[in-house]
C-alpha cells in the first residue's frame, strides 16, 4: 500500500480515536451513586473532581508511607476534613476552599516526609 492509500485509513483512525468519549475524572467514591449534597456537587464540577482525585492520592501515599501512630492521626484528621466538606453541602466555592486547605496541609505532611529520606 503507498503512503497516498495510507492516508484515508489515517484520517478514518484519528476521527474515531477523536469522536470516541473524552476521559473521565475518577473521584474518591462512586458518582454512579452519589446520595449527598457535597458528592453531587463534586461529580458535577470537573474542578472539583480533579481535586478529589489529588487529595484522594496524596491521602493514599501519606497513609502508605506513614509509620502507625501517624497514620491513625491522619486518618482522624481525615474523617474531621470529611466532616467539613459534608457540611459545604452543594456549594462549590465551599468544597473548592475545604479541598485547597486539606490539599494544603497533605502537602505539608509530603513535604515533610520528603525531608527525611532519600527518595
Amino acid at each position: 500500500m503507498t503512503p497516498s492509500a495510507r492516508l484515508p485509513f489515517a484520517v478514518l483512525a484519528l476521527s474515531v480515536v477523536l469522536a470516541g468519549p473524552a476521559p473521565a475524572v475518577a473521584q474518591s467514591f462512586s458518582c454512579a451513586t452519589d446520595t449527598a449534597p457535597d458528592e453531587r456537587a463534586i461529580c458535577a464540577d470537573c474542578g472539583l473532581a480533579q481535586l478529589d482525585v489529588k487529595l484522594s492520592m496524596m491521602y493514599e501515599v501519606l497513609t502508605k508511607t506513614s509509620g502507625m501512630g501517624a497514620r491513625a492521626d491522619l486518618r482522624e484528621s481525615q474523617r474531621a476534613w470529611l466532616s467539613t466538606r459534608v457540611a459545604c453541602g452543594g456549594n462549590v466555592a465551599c468544597l473548592t476552599g475545604a479541598y485547597r486547605a486539606r490539599i494544603a496541609s497533605l502537602q505539608h505532611l509530603l513535604d515533610e516526609l520528603y525531608s527525611r529520606g532519600p527518595f
